[in-house]
């Protein structure tokens, strides 16, 4: 029998759309440093506080923000490409092929 809970962070979280794509620890470590890319390119600085993340909405359905450069609402979109496809390939190696992405490699990637 398949185990009906999140095969990434082992909780017993339903695995939907928001679950997969954003609340999931696993999700999360990729939205993290993607915050973290918006932050500078938006800010100018090598901050590593990001001051809030952005919500469910804006991440994977792309529900507008505002933000200082109007060249970062282009990136947005080809950070929230590059994420949501991040989550479908790191449950696949972790559910297909029984291995997990360290940090570097999620930095490397985003």
């Amino acid at each position: 029998m398949a185990n009906p809970g999140c095969p990434l962070c082992d909780s017993l979280a339903v695995e939907n759309y928001s679950h997969r794509f954003y609340l999931c620890s696993e999700a999360m470590r990729l939205w993290k440093f993607a915050f973290q890319v918006m932050h500078w390119h938006t800010k100018g600085t090598r901050n590593l506080n990001p001051p809030s993340n952005y919500s469910l909405e804006q991440c994977v359905f792309g529900r507008k923000l505002r933000l200082i450069c109007m060249g970062s609402i282009v990136l947005l979109a080809f950070i929230r490409g590059v994420v949501l496809w991040g989550c479908w390939i790191i449950r696949y190696d972790i559910v297909f092929e029984n291995t997990t992405w360290s940090n570097q490699r999620i930095r490397s990637y985003i």
